[in-house]
């Protein structure tokens, strides 16, 4: 067993009102998930109190240093952001490499605290969000960066076995372009001599972030890559793949 210090995690929190690398302000990050509890208890429980799983809910909190600048965190997500939907992801180890692992999601800025603290203090800033999907542990396809057309790096995968879905996210945080298209491609071997094109993302033109409708069932194939292309100039955006059980 090794355990793991968050010393370089990457955060970043991405939609088309607002968001984007929140890793230079962040100090603090939970993402968490729960199952409401039924009570189904009957005369025929033996006497015991008996419960079955609920609806699933998911909330994650975000905190940092303020900065009030025209690049800050301040500037990036403001109060007016509050109720919409955004994607937020976490790369424990720095998600600058393809095949990095990330932790991953969608849901509705629910809290935003822009600044507090005492005086003499570093102000700090806080968030909130709540989930309205999975919470999926995956693998970063392509790392957050500045670039035009890209034939990603192969990325090792098992699954999704006859029971799971396999879930793909995409994250523009830059659009000096236009025309971007990413697509998530498999195949049985790591060079991709026959890939087959797993989800294709809307074409874009501007910042924001696109969760893709999840596929379900068993993939042989082992290895996974992005692949985009560019109209003009260049995006600063980050592809994600994961596996869930099938009741997720």
């Amino acid at each position: 067993m090794a355990a793991h210090v968050l010393t370089n995690a990457q955060v970043v929190l991405s939609g088309s009102t607002g968001g984007g690398d929140l890793t230079p302000f962040s100090g603090q990050i939970s993402m968490m998930g729960k199952v409401n509890q039924v009570d189904v208890t009957t005369f025929g429980s033996g006497g015991y109190q008996t419960f079955a799983p609920g609806l699933e809910t998911y909330t994650h909190t975000l905190s940092g240093i303020s900065d009030m600048s025209a690049t800050g965190v301040n500037s990036l997500v403001t109060a007016t952001n509050l109720g919409n939907q955004y994607g937020l992801y976490c790369a424990p180890q720095g998600g600058a490499a393809a095949g990095d692992p990330v932790i991953f999601t969608r849901g509705i800025l629910s809290e935003f605290a822009p600044f507090g603290g005492g005086i003499g203090e570093a102000s700090k800033f806080s968030m909130g969000l709540t989930s309205d999907t999975a919470l999926v542990d995956g693998y970063v396809l392509a790392p957050l960066a500045s670039r035009g057309a890209l034939t990603g790096t192969s990325v090792t995968m098992t699954g999704p076995t006859a029971t799971q879905k396999v879930y793909a996210a995409l994250y523009v945080t830059g659009a000096v372009g236009t025309g971007l298209t990413v697509t998530i491609q498999s195949a049985p071997l790591s060079n991709f001599a026959t890939p087959t094109t797993r989800f294709t993302f809307s074409a874009t033109s501007a910042t924001g972030f696109q969760w893709a409708a999840p596929v379900s069932g068993a993939i042989t194939d082992g290895f996974w890559r992005a692949v985009a292309t560019v109209t003009t100039s260049t995006f600063t955006w980050a592809a994600h793949i994961g596996v869930l059980d099938n009741n997720l």
